[in-house]
């Protein structure tokens, strides 16, 4: 087959075949670029998450702490 076409013929279908072979490689580069961005968003909300509770958290220490030592000042006032 290949020897029955032009040199036109064989020019155009190295030219489509490189062309082919392009659009896959931008085609995979998106897909790995999509892949990296959902990937930093998904990062994006655990760390937040992870903010959040760590504030949450250190809140509820702090009244936790708090608490009790309120509780031991008014028994001590009351005594």
């Amino acid at each position: 087959m290949i020897l029955s076409m032009s040199a036109d013929d064989l020019s155009e279908r190295l030219l489509i075949n490189t062309v082919e072979t392009e659009l896959r490689h931008i085609q995979y580069f998106r897909h790995i670029l999509t892949t990296i961005w959902w990937a930093s968003i998904s990062s994006l909300v655990t760390t937040s998450y992870d903010i959040i509770t760590a504030v949450t958290m250190e809140i509820e220490f702090t009244l936790f702490d708090v608490s009790p030592l309120g509780l031991i000042i008014q028994l001590d006032i009351q005594t």
